[in-house]
């Protein structure tokens, strides 16, 4: 039969040409081998919080200032890779989180002028690029966690859930027990070994590792809520009661902050986030205002507050960095100036610096130090991370549990911990990276298995 129509040859493509020359299968041609690196890095980073997901409770509860080692491992294997170095600048440069990476530029480049004035210019100079590096390690690891799939993200939050369990069990143990298990681990280290090791105090104890333990609660308890809503409320509520069983109330104080911060931002979102801006505004206000008169009445023997010494210690350490601060209010006194400025006045009780290490007050510290051009910078950098914890994930559960990560460790830095202790800063940028992994799967369903027809287009390739 003859053709009625004239037959139109198929357009012969680039791709189709070298598809037939080189017998490359029409699955993995250059559109769909383009997705090889971002998938590789995937897998990397995957792998890579899995590992921190287990390694963190671990280190935790055994040696809490040692989460700083397992941060710049964990930062350096993801940025060595391409295809997070590339999501990383994709991140920065999107317009909607720019507030964030902006705000941390400038005060990071406010630390290295305010370093120009310190007492001592070069170890403050050499603080600052650990602070920098720490900084650049944890925006690759927050970057790689958000690029995780539903089945990584499952995998990672899963792992984290169960070493959060384990950690708060082992913590409720010590705390019951005085730290039976730790000090008989040292003690038989002792016996076994040439290498004498001092017998830790119940701060040494519980400080580091209740904080720790609050932090890794917040994605640990998201990850219990995505399987089952009320077993994760239950978590946080004991989580709380052991943490206010302990002596170290600084934890408890936090994580109980965290709880009603992320109560508000579940029930308004961002604008319940500027609630909680102001609420941390007011009690520090609140705060700056009381402690001077407290230490007033006290030495005039008005008052004789009944409580331990070390909240009455963190007062007068307070009233004299405000003291400080009035000398020296706009530039402040340079970075890392803290410990130069108190240690030569005697404190309130025999043998103790007007301010041992640091002022104990994250905003104290910052003014004492930066200025108020540096309160200014980190206003608006703690903003823009309370704006961005409003958004993350897609449920009102993820924001919520974010922020209330992000409350924790601002409260227990305003009343425990330096702002530039490295292994501070490192369970910060831990707990953010678990709690972007956790969220990455949040409101979305695991993967499924890739079926044998989908491996054979993939050219054999695993899930």
């Amino acid at each position: 039969r003859p053709r009625t129509t004239a037959r139109v040859p198929p357009a012969r493509s680039v791709a189709g040409v070298a598809s037939r020359r080189h017998f490359i299968p029409p699955a993995i041609q250059p559109a769909a081998a383009g997705q090889a690196g971002p998938e590789i890095g995937r897998r990397r980073a995957g792998a890579v919080l899995a590992v921190v997901a287990l390694a963190y409770p671990v280190r935790g509860a055994a040696a809490p200032k040692g989460l700083a080692a397992l941060f710049m491992a964990a930062g350096a294997l993801v940025l060595l890779d391409p295809a997070v170095r590339r999501r990383l600048r994709g991140w920065l440069a999107t317009r909607r989180r720019a507030a964030f990476p902006v705000a941390l530029g400038l005060g990071l480049a406010w630390l290295l002028a305010a370093a120009s004035w310190a007492p001592e210019p070069l170890s403050s100079a050499h603080l600052w690029l650990s602070v920098a590096v720490m900084s650049g390690l944890g925006l690759a690891l927050v970057a790689a966690a958000r690029a995780l799939d539903a089945s990584r993200s499952a995998r990672v939050s899963l792992l984290a859930a169960v070493g959060a369990v384990a950690f708060a069990a082992f913590f409720a143990i010590e705390v019951t027990t005085g730290g039976w298990i730790t000090r008989a681990l040292v003690a038989t280290w002792n016996r076994a070994t040439p290498w004498y090791s001092p017998m830790p105090t119940a701060a040494d104890l519980l400080g580091p590792a209740s904080a720790a333990l609050a932090i890794l609660a917040w994605p640990a308890g998201l990850a219990i809520r995505r399987r089952s809503a009320w077993i994760g409320a239950v978590f946080v509520a004991a989580l709380a009661v052991i943490l206010l069983a302990q002596t170290m109330l600084a934890s408890f104080v936090a994580f109980a902050a965290g709880i009603v911060a992320g109560a508000v931002v579940w029930a308004w979102g961002r604008r319940g986030a500027a609630l909680v801006i102001a609420g941390i505004a007011l009690v520090n206000l609140v705060l700056f205002i009381a402690a001077p008169m407290i230490v007033a009445r006290i030495d005039a023997g008005a008052i004789t507050p009944d409580v331990s010494t070390s909240w009455i210690q963190r007062l007068y350490i307070l009233s004299f960095t405000l003291d400080r601060i009035a000398e020296h209010p706009i530039l402040g006194w340079g970075f890392d100036a803290a410990r130069s400025v108190g240690k030569a006045v005697a404190g309130p009780y025999p043998g103790t610096p007007a301010i041992p290490l640091h002022p104990h007050n994250l905003w104290a510290q910052l003014w004492l130090e930066t200025g108020a051009i540096g309160v200014g910078l980190g206003g608006w950098l703690v903003w823009s991370i309370l704006s961005a914890c409003a958004r993350v994930g897609a449920t009102p559960a993820a924001r919520a549990y974010a922020t209330g990560l992000a409350v924790t460790f601002l409260g227990i830095g305003n009343i425990s911990y330096g702002a530039w202790q490295n292994w501070w800063l490192a369970i910060a940028w831990l707990g953010a990276a678990l709690m972007a992994a956790t969220a990455a799967g949040e409101g979305a369903a695991p993967r499924p298995p890739p079926q044998a027809s989908d491996r054979r287009a993939r050219g054999g390739e695993g899930p």
